[in-house]
């Protein structure tokens, strides 16, 4: 993900910074979207 942004960010011309920052304690160290939506869509 670092090599992607950097490479936006050089594409862009963009001035900004990286910042690599700690993850907030309530933060879930893994991600459980829900996916009910893309179910139905797919059942049309």
């Amino acid at each position: 993900m670092i090599e992607l942004a950097e490479t936006v960010l050089e594409l862009t011309g963009s001035r900004s910074a990286l910042a690599h920052e700690a993850s907030s304690q309530d933060d879930p160290k893994q991600r459980q979207p829900d996916i009910g939506a893309v179910t139905v869509y797919r059942m049309r």
